[in-house]
């Protein structure tokens, strides 16, 4: 399992690509706007494996482009 804090620059287009993206994904679970440790919205997701979820982070960073300015992983073995 997955929790990702970023922190994602902030437009009406921004957010509605940040929604897109997340609903497109079954692994992800929740998805949310929130506000601590500088980040500006939260990600809980699943992951077969570490490759998997390596590819899926490198996956939202390119998605991301620009828009996506910085994030915290933390991760935990089920």
């Amino acid at each position: 399992m997955a929790i990702i804090f970023f922190k994602l620059k902030v437009t009406k287009a921004s957010v509605e690509k940040a929604l897109k993206v997340t609903r497109a994904r079954p692994n992800i679970i929740f998805a949310s706007e929130a506000e601590g440790m500088g980040k500006n919205g939260v990600i809980i997701s699943f992951h077969k494996n570490y490759t998997d979820y390596s590819k899926f982070l490198s996956d939202l960073r390119s998605e991301g482009g620009d828009d996506l300015q910085d994030y915290d992983a933390l991760l935990i073995s089920l």
